[in-house]
């Protein structure tokens, strides 16, 4: 197998200062060695402890070989050996020629250098975080990222000196950006220090970065914390998801009064919104069972009852026990009926079945019966098998209403697709009503791919006095695949329509 040249030099310049050998015994190339993958020459000193450095010398021969790396039929290399190649050389790169490598990936790359560029940066940023980072910020935009994920790294070793750098920054929106992740790693040691640097600058810097200072605030005294900067950062509630951690953190420690500074905040023309934001402080089962205890003893907090209904039912779909076993200890009967009847009337709609407790427990009646159905007939659009399995493991009389009116529309979503399944079930069906109720719907839908089977079924399953199931639709269908077939019967269907005394005409065939 010979080896590429650029691949040879490449190991030669490595290799040099390595105890002067080329190749590993073993890996010499040889004319009865059958081809194949690429093997990298004269590497051996990866297995060292502490492979040696490049000379100042060989750094520009050694970048300039990886450059033109080549594959064994000198075609240009793919990406697996010139990341190989990559990483040997890294481990010899002097953290000072970074730069000179890094510049081979300037202006806009393909995904494979990139990808390269980052295994190169990642390198540096083990080796010199400050340098890396300086490299990085004065890149541009385009490499803000990488100048985001050395900046913390260099926090994590010297928080004060990484944020002072970034804050002094010539660059305003680079400055506003990396701060935003530096500060938050001072604060976690010198809270003073971190709001010094935070208005070291303008009042857009101050702004944008007071964000990511309130977590380690808020740790520590989140009413403090909001009541000092949520003025500045609320802006009648555009700032609310900016403040939203702080909030739900005095939340859990002091969900009244928490409430109270939420509430008494200006609004503008974001009044409508404060109930989804009082909903969304809690997350848990404490923190629901927490605030929604707040807002039901409090009937006068702005928007209360809905964010109560919004915890509710949320509460409700997630942990139904605990949240019912909340509702059936409230005092106030109304309250209780009011949040159940709301909960039990609303569903997700990508997980209907997720609001079956809620509609459960409201009291026997119509409303419950509505809200049922409509439950179940948004689950059976989903997954009409499993709802119809778990129609089946009720006994529960209170339930039939509702099953009778979903079992039509699940076995027609089956008939659609599995016909034969559909009819089993239809066949398994204990009530004769629910079996009388569900042929127009399997005939419907599987009339839609199958309608001369459908039609046949239908008319085996009727009574002396039944005839609603001869779609003209269906016929006009069949008619269209075969129509001296769908005549037939047709003429057959009125014929024994006649003999019952019955003179309905299933309608006039389209050729």
């Amino acid at each position: 197998m010979k080896l590429p040249l650029s691949l040879f030099a490449l190991g030669l310049v490595l290799g040099a200062s390595a105890t002067g050998f080329l190749v590993r015994p073993g890996l010499a190339p040889s004319a009865s060695t059958p081809s194949g993958p690429v093997t990298l020459p004269a590497w051996s000193w990866r297995e060292t402890v502490s492979p040696p450095a490049l000379a100042p010398d060989t750094i520009g021969p050694a970048l300039a070989a990886w450059r033109t790396l080549r594959a064994a039929d000198g075609s240009p290399a793919a990406y697996p050996l010139r990341a190989q190649a990559l990483r040997a050389l890294l481990a010899r790169l002097p953290a000072e020629a970074f730069p000179r490598l890094l510049a081979t990936f300037a202006g806009t790359v393909p995904p494979d250098d990139a990808r390269l560029r980052q295994i190169a940066f990642d390198r540096w940023v083990e080796l010199d975080a400050p340098a890396a980072t300086r490299w990085a910020a004065s890149a541009g935009k385009n490499l803000r990222h990488l100048a985001r994920q050395s900046a913390l790294a260099w926090a994590a070793l010297d928080a004060p000196a990484a944020a002072a750098w970034v804050c002094a920054l010539s660059d305003p929106e680079a400055a506003r950006e990396l701060a935003r992740f530096v500060l938050p790693a001072l604060a976690e040691t010198d809270v003073s220090a971190a709001l010094a640097l935070a208005g070291s600058r303008d009042d857009a810097f101050r702004e944008a970065v007071l964000p990511s200072l309130l977590e380690p605030l808020a740790k520590a005294d989140p009413a403090t914390a909001l009541r000092t900067y949520g003025p500045t950062l609320w802006k009648n509630g555009q700032g609310f998801w900016q403040l939203r951690d702080t909030i739900s953190e005095w939340s859990r420690r002091d969900p009244a009064a928490a409430l109270a500074w939420l509430t008494a905040q200006p609004t503008g023309d974001q009044a409508d919104q404060l109930s989804h934001w009082i909903s969304t402080l809690a997350q848990t089962t404490e923190e629901r069972r927490a605030l929604a205890t707040v807002l039901a003893a409090n009937p006068a907090i702005p928007q209360g009852r809905e964010a109560l209904g919004n915890i509710f039912f949320s509460w409700g779909t997630d942990k139904p026990a605990d949240a019912l076993a909340w509702l059936n200890q409230l005092p106030d009967p109304d309250l209780r009926l009011s949040l159940l009847v709301r909960a039990g009337n609303s569903r997700y709609t990508d997980n209907p079945e997720k609001s079956l407790p809620l509609a459960l427990a409201l009291p026997p009646g119509q409303n419950r019966n509505r809200s049922i159905t409509s439950v179940l007939t948004a689950w059976a659009e989903i997954d009409p098998s499993a709802t119809l399995a778990w129609i089946n493991t009720q006994n529960d009389p209170a339930l039939a209403p509702a099953a009778l009116a979903v079992q039509g529309a699940l076995l027609a979503h089956i008939a659609r697709d599995e016909p034969a399944t559909a009819l089993a079930e239809w066949a398994a069906l204990s009530d004769p009503r629910a079996k009388q109720a569900a042929i127009q719907p399997i005939v419907e839908a599987w009339g839609k791919t199958d309608p001369a089977a459908a039609l046949q079924w239908a008319n085996a399953q009727e009574t002396d006095n039944s005839t609603s199931y001869h779609r003209v639709e269906l016929i006009h269908a069949w008619a269209k695949q075969d129509p001296e077939a769908a005549l037939r019967w047709a003429e057959a269907a009125t014929l024994k329509q006649t003999a019952r005394g019955q003179h309905h005409y299933p309608g006039p065939l389209a050729a």
